[in-house]
């Protein structure tokens, strides 16, 4: 059946976007926190 062909190609997708996502949000939280941190320090 045709479906396995399909499933697995959008399911590996899948994990590659959350991977993706997880690490950008990790980043992002990391930057923004050690920003907040240099903004209190500047200040």
């Amino acid at each position: 059946m045709d479906f396995m062909s399909v499933f697995l190609p959008v399911l590996i997708l899948g994990v590659v976007i959350v991977a993706v996502l997880v690490v950008v949000a990790t980043v992002a939280s990391a930057v923004s926190a050690a920003a907040v941190e240099d903004d209190e320090e500047d200040e």
